[in-house]
């Protein structure tokens, strides 16, 4: 299981630590997957948090070994707050881990949060690894309920993981829910499925920011 540590920008001291969880169908797995989170790492870092970027066994090992790696972090670092940040499964699975875990905050970008309510090709990918309606009730974060702050993001066209049959239950739940405007390839940025507006997508990275500085103290 590949797993690779991000040390903040500049030589400051760490304000806390963030788990990054990389996507594709809870299947997809390997050292190449860790390239999925690598921009998000950097951008961690350079806000001054340790990052742990990880890949994960598939299907059901994805959150027994998401968990494992919390762990470990937790135990490097106790004193560190520990942010768990995922992409696609990667949110769901950084959201759950939230349930398990301690955590400042949990972050999902374009995260499954109703399995039930997926699109067939990706409902199967979750059949897959959780099960049936019984698994995929028991792992959605947004059916099951949210223990951490949770700040999730969608695509408005994103037709993988739609935010609106899965914005709604995490609302339910309390989390703050961001839909970017869609765009074109030519007009807009890539965002995890689908194109978003270039400057929602600036502002989403920057809500992100202070979400998280909100939660935590840094260390003295």
């Amino acid at each position: 299981m590949a797993l690779t540590i991000g040390q903040p920008a500049g030589g400051q001291k760490p304000r806390g630590s963030v788990l990054l969880i990389h996507g594709c169908g809870w299947v997809a797995t390997g050292p190449g997957m860790l390239g999925f989170e690598q921009a998000d790492a950097d951008r961690w870092q350079q806000r001054g948090f340790l990052t742990c970027n990880t890949d994960y066994r598939p299907k059901s090992q994805t959150l027994p070994d998401v968990t494992a790696v919390y762990d470990y972090i937790r135990s490097q670092n106790p004193d560190l707050p520990i942010v768990a940040s995922g992409q696609s499964a990667g949110g769901q699975l950084a959201m759950m881990l939230g349930r398990r875990r301690q955590l400042a905050a949990a972050i999902s970008q374009a995260g499954p949060a109703d399995l039930l309510r997926l699109p067939v090709p990706v409902r199967e990918f979750a059949e897959a690894s959780f099960g049936g309606p019984d698994g995929l009730r028991r792992y959605s974060p947004g059916l099951v309920g949210l223990r951490s702050p949770t700040l999730a993001a969608f695509g408005a066209a994103d037709i993988a993981v739609p935010p609106r049959t899965q914005a709604p239950s995490l609302r339910r739940q309390g989390a703050k829910v961001v839909v970017l405007p869609a765009a074109t390839q030519t007009t807009g940025t890539f965002f995890i499925h689908t194109y978003v507006d270039s400057a929602a997508l600036r502002r989403y990275y920057l809500r992100e920011r202070r979400f998280v500085e909100g939660l935590i103290t840094a260390p003295s």
